[in-house]
């Protein structure tokens, strides 16, 4: 059940896009529609409608198409993340290397 719901999680954006995706779409061809009418003023508006709506898809589009990446289970999974500071360790380094390096005292 909990992988199922996991699945529910990262499918249901893609969903949500291809739901407005459909909207913009079917706006877009009511929007053309109007175009081909008499009245040039609601024509010039349809065509601005219509630009607007164009823009929209290719931006939902983009979006898309991340999202239509297979998930890959294992990323669900807890790791453990060591972080290192590589110019401390260096120094740490040179330092042990040159107490090493000086004579000892009896």
């Amino acid at each position: 059940m909990a992988a199922l719901g996991r699945e529910l999680r990262h499918l249901q954006p893609l969903v949500q896009m291809g739901t407005r995706l459909e909207k913009y779409e079917q706006e877009l061809a009511e929007t053309r529609e109007l175009i081909d009418s008499d009245d040039a003023e609601m024509a010039q508006e349809a065509t601005a409608e219509a630009a607007r709506l164009e823009a929209s898809i290719e931006t939902l589009l983009e979006e898309i198409k991340p999202a239509l990446i297979p998930h890959d289970p294992l990323d669900d999974r807890p790791a453990i993340v060591e972080i290192r500071d590589i110019a401390v360790e260096t120094v740490h380094r040179a330092q042990a290397t040159a107490r090493a390096a000086l004579p000892r005292s009896a």
